[in-house]
C-alpha cells in the first residue's frame, strides 16, 4: 500500500480538477486506481471543472500542418499519417507549449 506524502496530497488536490486520473497517475508515478482512491479518501471526487477550458489557458490549439510550423510553435501532434496537424501555440519549452509539456512530462519523484 502506498503512503502518500503531504506534497503528493497537495499536488493531487491542486491538479485533480484539470486532468483525468489517468493523466494524474502518469504525472505522479502511481496507478490510475491509486490516484482515484486517494482522491476519493480526500473527498475530491465530483469536484471537477471542464478540463478543456482550463488545459488551453493560452488558447485553443491552432491545428496547423507541418508546413506552417514556425520555430516557436508547439509541436504536439494530433492525428496520424498525412492528416497529422500540430498544436501551433507559442511554446514555452523545447518542443511543446506549457499545457502539452505538462501533459507529456512527469516530474521526478524524490528518492527515499
Amino acid at each position: 500500500m502506498k503512503h502518500w506524502t503531504e506534497e503528493e496530497d497537495k499536488r493531487l488536490r491542486t491538479l485533480h480538477k484539470y486532468y483525468t486520473y489517468s493523466q494524474l497517475a502518469g504525472m505522479m508515478g502511481v496507478t490510475k486506481n491509486a490516484a482515484i482512491g486517494r482522491a476519493r479518501r480526500m473527498g475530491l471526487i465530483g469536484d471537477r471543472v471542464n478540463k478543456k477550458e482550463v488545459f488551453y489557458k493560452e488558447g485553443e490549439p491552432l491545428m496547423i500542418p507541418i508546413e506552417e510550423l514556425r520555430p516557436e510553435s508547439c509541436r504536439f501532434p494530433f492525428g496520424e499519417g498525412r492528416k497529422i496537424k500540430f498544436c501551433g501555440i507559442k511554446r514555452k519549452g523545447p518542443s511543446y507549449c506549457s499545457a502539452h509539456h505538462n501533459l507529456t512530462h512527469r516530474q521526478s519523484r524524490p528518492k527515499k
